[in-house]
């Protein structure tokens, strides 16, 4: 893995360019299904938003993420947002 000097992110090698997901990441997509959670009719976007971290943290995990432990610290912080889950 590299680090990318223009942003401090971490790329694979071979990978094209491909900057893999932080924390960061982790934690605006949280926001984001904080913010569809509070409307009751749309809470199922919530739901898909959520769904789709999950499985980008766990392919991030499954390809080699150097940081692995605080990916998967920060996408259980997901499960503290409160809504009506399928």
């Amino acid at each position: 893995m590299l680090t990318s000097p223009s942003v401090g992110a971490v790329t694979a090698p071979g990978c094209a360019g491909e900057v893999a997901m932080t924390v960061s990441d982790i934690e605006a997509r949280i926001t984001a299904i904080r913010v569809w959670a509070v409307d009751a009719e749309e809470y199922d976007k919530a739901h898909d938003i959520e769904e789709s971290l999950w499985e980008d943290v766990l392919r991030e995990i499954a390809d080699g993420a150097l940081d692995a432990p605080a990916l998967a610290r920060a996408a259980l912080e997901s499960r503290l947002v409160r809504y009506p889950r399928p």
